[in-house]
């Protein structure tokens, strides 16, 4: 059975799951790491507000401007940012705020692999960082992928491959929906109470 590494960035976390034909593995191969795409946000908006004190900024603002300017080293890109504040129409570039609030997010998915590898027979892992998918709306971040890989085969060795899906945002939830199609009836029942 083939096995792979699923890193799915979410919004209020990062998630690294050891898949071993075709579903995951015990819980000691998967690992969640609290952060995710709204602490990349909120690390963004308070670098924004200490630069600009006094700066209104809405989570929806902070949002739009993340999903635009998100990059990871090493990519290197300018981030011209049109603001007013103080009554003046102005154009900064905020690309060392946005490097800044973007970074910790590696050190999140890295420390998810290492949590997940750890639990895995030593004589798969090899086969388990051979493919590495990376997913979730977060995995859409300029350089992420490559930067993980590069990263991880620092760590580990040149084998490690990291993919992104077509459709990274919604792979996650198409994937449980059809795995929910094949979930007998009685598997959903949830025991809220235990009786002796």
């Amino acid at each position: 059975a083939s096995k792979s590494l699923w890193i799915d960035v979410g919004a209020t976390s990062t998630r690294v799951v050891a898949i071993q034909g075709g579903s995951p593995g015990p819980i000691e191969e998967s690992s969640v790491i609290p952060g995710g795409g709204h602490a990349v946000r909120d690390r963004l908006s308070k670098a924004l507000h200490g630069r600009f004190p006094g700066f209104a900024l809405t989570d929806i603002s902070a949002d739009r401007i993340k999903e635009h300017l998100a990059h990871v080293f090493p990519v290197m890109q300018s981030c011209p940012l049109r603001i007013v504040f103080e009554g003046k129409s102005t154009v900064v570039n905020i690309e060392s705020l946005v490097n800044r609030a973007c970074e910790p997010l590696v050190d999140e998915i890295l420390q998810g692999v290492r949590s997940v590898v750890s639990g895995c027979p030593s004589d798969e892992i090899e086969e388990f960082l051979e493919r590495i998918v990376l997913s979730g709306g977060g995995s859409r971040m300029r350089g992420l992928a490559d930067r993980v890989q590069q990263d991880l085969r620092r760590e580990f060795d040149d084998f490690v491959t990291v993919r992104v899906p077509q459709e990274p945002a919604t792979l996650v939830a198409n994937g449980a929906l059809r795995w929910a199609h094949f979930t007998e009836e009685d598997a959903w029942e949830i025991s809220l109470f235990s009786f002796a």
